[in-house]
This record gives C-alpha cells, structure tokens and sequence, in this order.
C-alpha cells in the first residue's frame, strides 16, 4: 500500500501527543510506508507549549508533517482544515490524546474499505467486546467477512471521531458542509446540519472487532485536562476551552 496518511486535530501538549505517537510507532502496522507516515496536524491554541514545540515533535516521528495554526480553539475549523486536505484515498483520523493499547496491523481494516465501499469510517474499538454486545448494545450488527470481522454501527450516534480509517471521498464533502459556527461538528453529522446529516445517512460505519477482542486504543484527554486545569465546554458555538489563567499561543 502507499504511505499512510493522518489526520489529526491537536493542543499545545507536547507530552501528551509524543505518548500518541509513541503508542502509534509501537503498536500500528501496516504493510508497507508505514513508518514514518504523513502527518497533516490542526493546532489549537490551547495547552502550556508552544505550536513550535509540538510541530518540532511531530516532525520526529514523521516523515513529513503539515500543520495549520489556528490562534483561537475551534474544532469545527480543524474538521474543516484536516479533511479538505489532499489525503489519501483512504486514511486515519487520529486525535491527539489516544493510546493504542495494543498491536494492530491496518491492513485488514483497509481490505474491508475496499471491499466496501459503502463504508465510510472504520473504527478501531475504543472498548473489548462481550458475547452480549453485538445484539444488545450500540446498535452494532456483527458481520463476519474474508478480511476480518466488523460490527455495522447503526443509530443515530454511529460516528464519532475516534481513531479509525476514513474514506477521502466522504471526508472532503463532509468538510464543505461543516458550519464554523454551528455546533460541535461530531453532532452536526447527526442534528443541527440538514445538508450534512443527509450526506452522512448516505454512508455506513463500523468498527473493526470480533468477539473477545479487548480494546486497542484509550482516551487520555480528560484526565490530562482536570490535572492541567482546563475545562472543556460543548456549546451553540461549538468547542471552546477555559482555564482560570490565560493560555497563551506564543509561536
């Protein structure tokens, strides 16, 4: 395959990002160009580091990086700028405060993209999965497949923006109809936008797991931001982030 892709929205965390990508390096294989990836990162200005800081890291573990800088914190603006970029056909959306937890090779989840290409985003399973699950909660439809099992996400919530594979073609459109002003865009693919909500309803999503498997990646954002002291807020306006101090953006 060609030289991974990734998409990922981001702080000023510097030590918070060289775990993700540390976690990335270790545990996430694909066949070939994997390491060092293309890296397209959105830095918000918010968090105790510096843009340069965390563009210098970036560049370390990546064979190339391309960054945006965006003075005032908006995550609508970063889904707008990170996927109406020039990406691969196929490529991972990864936010910056993840881990992966344990070793995952991507090229089956890219042969299930290409085998579907209904399939608009494959997740990589932030949770195990029990016997119970697959017809009792989330809405998921086990489906087994030649290249790996998945599960159908149905319902109204059935994209998130977790670490998962995404299809270019999906993206890029998405990103045209995302508001700047509008709510936080992971629900305006479900409320709020029209226009993008009927774009969505024409896709599929799933998560690439079978029963038995444990999860492969862990959120480390929140408890980073109560030890740092800032708060996150989901409002009208979008996502905006506080602390008691000024946060300052020095380049």
């Amino acid at each position: 395959m060609n030289r991974l892709d990734i998409a990922m929205p981001a702080v000023l965390r510097v030590s918070v990002l060289e775990q993700t990508l540390e976690s990335l390096r270790w545990h996430v294989d694909v066949d070939t160009g994997w390491w060092g990836p293309r890296l397209f990162l959105h830095i918000d200005c918010v968090g105790p580091d510096t843009p340069a800081e965390v563009c210098t890291l970036a560049r370390y573990y990546c064979d190339q990086c391309i960054a945006r800088v965006n003075a005032e914190p908006s995550l609508n603006k970063a889904m707008k700028w990170l996927w109406s970029q020039d990406l691969a056909d196929i490529f991972l959306h990864c936010e910056d405060d993840v881990l992966f937890t344990r070793d995952l090779d991507l090229d089956p989840m890219f042969a299930l993209m290409a085998a579907h290409p209904e399939m608009a985003y494959l997740a990589i399973p932030r949770r195990g999965f029990r016997p119970g699950d697959i017809t009792s909660d989330h809405n998921l439809t086990h489906v087994p497949d030649a290249g790996g099992e998945f599960h159908w996400r149905e319902g109204k919530y059935r994209l998130s923006f977790g670490p998962g594979l995404v299809r270019r073609e999906f993206a890029q459109r998405a990103a045209e109809l995302i508001q700047v002003n509008g709510v936080d865009p992971e629900i305006q693919f479900h409320f709020q936008n029209p226009e993008l909500q009927a774009w969505t309803d024409g896709w599929k999503f799933a998560t690439f797991a079978k029963v038995g498997d444990t999860r492969a990646v862990r959120d480390i954002g929140k408890s980073v931001r109560v030890a740092g002291g800032w708060v996150k807020t989901v409002a009208a306006t979008g996502t905006t982030w506080t602390k008691t101090e000024d946060a300052s953006c020095a380049s």
